[in-house]
């Protein structure tokens, strides 16, 4: 005969299992993070949430699933990684490497950070544990700026467009940009394309590379 007391605590244990198992990540609504596509998954990436804070959530939406967003909740898996990429808003991400599978992160708004944090990150999403990995990259490197635009070409170099940015922090000048900047990211280092006059300074535009 079972002991009443042990069924009692068998039962709580294994509630407290199915809740934990089946638990849903619900990601906080937010403006200005980034998202990347990479097979099936949809990687996001940061932004600024309802309460106007930073954030670096990195989560993914698996669009192979089938779901049902009218009954129930978007399946989001839930990867962020302590202590990896800065919070940060208005970031611009985007795929390289040779089978498309990394992902490139560039800038962004940090706050007080401004002037501490590199510019790059990568993270190639088939490595087990995912890992983040700062680029340092001094020779030639461009200005810290937001809301700009990442695209990358058939020989995984990156181009980034536009985008404002206020120098170093603190300053009161907000500078637009209508210039074009390459990053080999085989070789880790950077280009500069010339100035287009004839286009307007922009942020918050987007870019598409159709090969």
């Amino acid at each position: 005969m079972i002991n009443p007391k042990n069924l009692i605590l068998y039962i709580t244990f294994f509630q407290i299992i199915v809740n934990i198992n089946c638990q849903q990540y619900v990601p906080k609504g937010r403006v200005f993070h980034t998202s990347t596509l990479i097979g099936t998954r949809i990687y996001y990436l940061g932004g600024q949430n309802n309460e106007s804070l930073l954030t670096n959530d990195f989560f993914y939406l698996d669009i192979s699933k089938s779901f049902n967003k009218t009954k129930d909740s978007l399946p989001f898996v839930n990867v962020t990684l302590g202590g990896s990429v800065p919070r940060h808003y208005g970031a611009a991400t985007t795929v390289f490497g040779k089978s498309k599978n990394s992902i490139f992160f560039f800038s962004g708004d940090i706050g007080a950070l401004q002037n501490t944090i590199q510019l790059i990150y990568t993270l190639d999403t088939t490595q087990s544990p995912l890992t983040w990995k700062n680029m340092a990259v001094s020779e030639n490197e461009v200005e810290r700026r937001r809301f700009l635009s990442a695209v990358t070409d058939n020989n995984n170099n990156v181009y980034l467009f536009g985008g404002g940015g206020g120098g170093k922090f603190g300053d009161t000048q907000y500078i637009r940009y209508n210039t074009t900047n390459i990053f080999d990211s085989t070789k880790n280092i950077w280009t500069h394309g010339t100035i287009d006059n004839t286009l307007l300074k922009r942020e918050g535009h987007t870019a598409t590379f159709l090969p």
